[in-house]
């Protein structure tokens, strides 16, 4: 397998586990509204940041299915290239700058881990 594709899987692994990840925030936030620990008013707002940032993450995992990893010359241009669309999606859904960096981190966990691999 080459490093391209090797890359975009252990993406697409981090993205899912962020996103199950996210979902028991998600769970914790409705337990502490029921226990009354936080009311109605953060709950919600929790809640829709919460989903943002949820539908963003199946956004840019919708990206990264339609990657072809042949068509660049190394992991560091397809990594630009995504950084790019994550930039682009962020800023054309108006979704929290933090899944930006999220996915940035991400990407450079992975990097790193194969640098050293």
């Amino acid at each position: 397998m080459s490093d391209r594709r090797h890359f975009l899987r252990l993406l697409k692994a981090e993205i899912a586990d962020t996103i199950e990840d996210l979902t028991l925030v998600g769970e914790r936030y409705r337990q502490r509204y029921e226990k009354s620990e936080i009311g109605s008013y953060v709950f919600q707002e929790n809640s829709a940041t919460l989903q943002r940032e949820l539908d963003a993450l199946e956004n840019f995992n919708t990206i990264v299915d339609g990657i072809d990893p042949s068509v660049y010359k190394g992991i560091s241009e397809m990594t630009d290239s995504l950084l790019a669309r994550s930039r682009e999606l962020v800023a054309s859904h108006e979704d929290p700058e933090v899944i930006f960096l999220l996915l940035k981190r991400k990407m450079d966990k992975i990097l790193h881990y194969l640098s050293e691999g």
